[in-house]
């Protein structure tokens, strides 16, 4: 598929009317439009066809291709303005540029100082700084006062001022980015020496760049966002959840700003302070978050399907760590249609949201239908290492709930072979392990009690705590100890 073919097959809907309302009706244009609607119709059409179907020669085809190319770049350049804030602002500098050229010196000078107020107002400073670049352009050409000179290039310090604060927090970003892709977000690797000496160094810039009011949004949303990445790393999840409520703040007290500047930055801003209410257990709030993120308005198909997502994975997650299992699995059965169907997911992010569904299968009782997701989840290559564990726990589980003995015992010297590689980070897994191959063996010397006891030391340790996210093994505990003291007292009686 050549570039213009893959152009006009990445079109929506809207794009496309846009389009073909945006072009002039002349005979000439006839002639793209019924090359567009052939490349629209049959993406993998090739040149001969189009020349028998439009009846060119090879170098009209090609001069009617290049100038569809230019058009449909114009008429999506003029539909986006209205969803992006950058491409809105270089076409007013456009427009500007253009009065210039023509002489119209007064209007270039209003459209350029109403630009610069506007870039100002949104705390667009890269923008700004274009603006003030065509004033001073202007004002050349108008051979103004100095007082114009002076203010233009007070404006220009300021500009670059919060510029190169921008640009500081961009680099620590990047630095701890780099310390992320590189050694993961697990908590297993980033507990080394080497790493915990440049989360450091990170911390200690930070420290030189501590916000003020008078700090540009864009620069406070980055600090907040680091701090509280680095708060997830170092499992400090108070930090991390004060920090994810600051940036969710900042939204709500710049709208403006942050929706202009940042592609749906309420939606992510709230999915992250939800994560971080689950690692605090700060569960009160989380239907009002919920709510917000069900009532998102999104311009396009990209940030929808972002925002299914996050609705949809928070939702499930929430309602298997508060207990409401039974609303968890009636939400699971109505999206699973259209979450299984939505190809666009990334394998990390399906793979979460069909484990939740999973779990809430097992909570409802439902074992053989948990078995078969974890199956599916367990034959998907390349899973992360907390989905895989995850999987691997609830599957003892599930073996163990239905008694079905060979295939416990089978799951657990294969889990054994895979477990003993690493011993030391697979604290829960080795629990669950260890008394369900005593069950095996001796049913009666299965002691919950102990089995408890093990795995709440255990979850002592931070990273083996955040696993009962996935699934609430702890829990599950309780409710067997419960059950069995039930049990006890009906046979005393």
């Amino acid at each position: 598929m050549n570039n213009l073919s893959q152009l006009v097959a990445s079109l929506n809907g809207s794009e496309k009317a846009y389009f073909k309302r945006w072009v002039p009706k002349t005979g000439k244009d006839k002639d793209y439009l019924r090359l567009f609607d052939l490349i629209d119709r049959k993406p993998d059409i090739d040149s001969t066809a189009l020349r028998s179907n439009l009846k060119l020669n090879s170098k009209q085809l090609s001069s009617l291709k290049n100038h569809l190319w230019q058009t449909l770049l114009s008429s999506l350049r003029d539909y986006h303005r209205k969803h992006s804030l950058y491409i809105d602002l270089r076409s007013k500098q456009d427009y500007i540029q253009v009065l210039r050229l023509k002489g119209q010196l007064q209007l270039a000078e209003k459209e350029a100082l109403r630009l610069i107020k506007y870039c100002n107002d949104v705390q667009a400073y890269t923008y700004r700084y274009g603006a003030l670049e065509l004033l001073e352009g202007i004002y050349i050409s108008a051979g103004s006062s100095d007082a114009n000179w002076d203010w233009v290039y007070s404006e220009k310090r300021s500009c670059l001022h919060h510029l190169a604060q921008r640009d500081r927090m961009r680099e620590i970003e990047r630095k701890l980015a780099q310390v992320t892709i590189m050694q993961g977000v697990s908590g297993e690797q980033l507990s080394s020496k080497n790493v915990k000496k440049q989360l450091d160094g990170i911390e200690a810039e930070l420290v030189e760049l501590a916000p003020s009011n008078e700090t540009s949004v864009d620069v406070r949303y980055r600090f907040y966002q680091i701090n509280a990445i680095i708060g997830r790393i170092r499992f400090d999840h108070e930090r991390e959840f004060e920090h994810f409520r600051k940036v969710l703040d900042l939204g709500n007290e710049f709208p403006r700003i942050c929706e202009r500047l940042f592609i749906n930055f309420y939606g992510v801003c709230i999915h992250n302070l939800i994560i971080a209410s689950f690692l605090t257990a700060r569960f009160d709030g989380v239907p009002e978050l919920l709510e917000r993120l069900r009532l998102q308005k999104l311009e396009t198909e990209e940030w929808r399907l972002r925002n299914f997502y996050f609705l949809t994975h928070d939702t499930l997650a929430y309602l298997h760590l508060v207990g409401k299992f039974e609303e968890g699995l009636s939400y699971w059965e109505n999206v699973r249609d259209e979450v299984e169907e939505t190809t666009a997911f990334n394998l990390i992010e399906s793979s979460q949201i069909l484990f939740l569904g999973a779990v809430l299968q097992f909570w409802n009782g439902k074992f053989k239908e948990t078995r078969k997701s974890l199956n599916q989840l367990l034959s998907i290559k390349n899973l992360t290492e907390e989905n895989l564990s995850a999987c691997r726990m609830l599957s003892l589980v599930v073996a163990y709930e239905i008694e079905d003995r060979d295939h416990l015992e089978h799951l657990i010297r294969s889990y054994n072979r895979i477990w003993q590689q690493n011993r030391t980070t697979k604290g829960l897994e080795l629990i669950v392990t260890k008394y369900l191959s005593k069950w095996c063996s001796t049913p009666e010397r299965y002691d919950v009690e102990r089995f408890l006891s093990e795995v709440e030391t255990c979850i002592e340790n931070p990273l083996e705590h955040n696993k009962l996210f996935f699934f609430d093994l702890k829990s599950y505990l309780e409710k067997q100890l419960i059950n069995s003291a039930k049990k006890n007292d009906l046979e005393e009686l």
